[in-house]
């Protein structure tokens, strides 16, 4: 039996508009309701939009101005939301040292951009399946 992950809640941080709209577009061809999305331009922006309600499921770019990827999960780590949120690191990171940094952070997976848009619905279901 296939799982329903149509009120999954997902944010999904990146500095670009067009990333977010083709990470939003998989995410929607997975199976999740549009209504239950919501975008971030950045870190502090997304900081924000945990504050209004939390999500299931952070897509986390890492390269991004004002608050990157680390800064932001730096942030969820020192106020203990890390828990609470399975963030996915969708990134064209290549540094080692950052991605196992990210991971001690709490970051739980890692999407490497270009990725086949079915590999969303797998990632969504392992990340609520673990929670």
């Amino acid at each position: 039996m296939e799982q329903d992950i149509s009120n999954i809640q997902v944010l999904i941080v990146d500095d670009s508009a067009i990333v977010r709209k083709a990470i939003k577009k998989s995410v929607i061809q997975a199976g999740v309701s549009e209504d239950c999305i919501r975008e971030a331009e950045h870190g502090a922006v997304a900081l924000e939009r945990l504050d209004e309600s939390l999500p299931d499921i952070v897509f986390l770019d890492v390269n991004m101005p004002v608050m990157n990827g680390e800064e932001f999960m730096v942030a969820i780590d020192e106020d203990g939301r890390v828990e609470e949120v399975a963030v996915v690191i969708v990134s064209t990171e290549m540094n080692a040292k950052r991605l196992f940094r990210l991971a001690q952070l709490g970051a739980r997976a890692r999407l490497h951009k270009p990725f086949p848009p079915e590999r969303i619905r797998e990632v969504i279901i392992d990340m609520i399946s673990a929670a």
